[in-house]
């Protein structure tokens, strides 16, 4: 299925995708940083984010989360559905994660225990049923993330308006390390 959907990714595009809008997803959850959350979040879980954050922010907290380490990562399904194309990701990631406060006093979780969450990943993007060509000859492009034109080596930028987005998030479950 993955190479019917996404005919242009891999397997480890897929998963190394995942992976990193995960890490800049949870950075950007502890930095408060609404831009970057906006941009890789569907609109409903950026709501929901953002609310949660405005609660945070209301109680002087925040959350702390370092030194991520991947234990498993695999692609679960991809499936199109109306004009979406969807990716399931399950990933296992271990990580410190607490809250402080204001006096960076830790009020939940704990700095010195790493934990372990296994997600549910839903990531989302527009169907793209687009043929691209190249600017100078005129030859289709067999794969859009090419640099260069197979038939006349002309160099090729085509920017990928329709990135993925996290649309889900599922913690399974969490285990302490240690």
């Amino acid at each position: 299925d993955l190479q019917r959907i996404f005919p242009w990714e891999t397997l480890d595009s897929i998963k190394e995708m995942a992976y990193d809008k995960f890490i800049k997803i949870q950075n950007a959850w502890m930095n408060f940083d609404y831009d970057t959350l906006k941009k890789e979040c569907s609109d409903e879980l950026y709501n929901t984010y953002y609310e949660q954050l405005e609660v945070l922010k209301l109680k002087k907290q925040q959350n702390i989360m370092s030194d991520f380490e991947i234990s498993s990562i695999r692609v679960v399904s991809a499936e199109k559905e109306n004009n979406y194309c969807s990716v399931v990701v399950y990933l296992s990631v271990a990580f410190y994660d607490y809250v402080i406060d204001s006096s960076n006093n830790v009020i939940q979780g704990n700095k010195y225990m790493m934990i372990n969450n296994h997600y549910l990943l839903t990531y989302i993007r527009p169907i793209q049923e687009e043929k691209y060509t190249c600017p100078n000859c005129g030859a289709e492009l067999n794969n859009p993330y090419d640099k260069r034109c197979a038939y006349c080596r002309t160099k090729i930028n085509i920017p990928m308006v329709n990135e993925f987005v996290l649309s889900k998030k599922v913690n399974e479950r969490t285990t302490r390390i240690g």
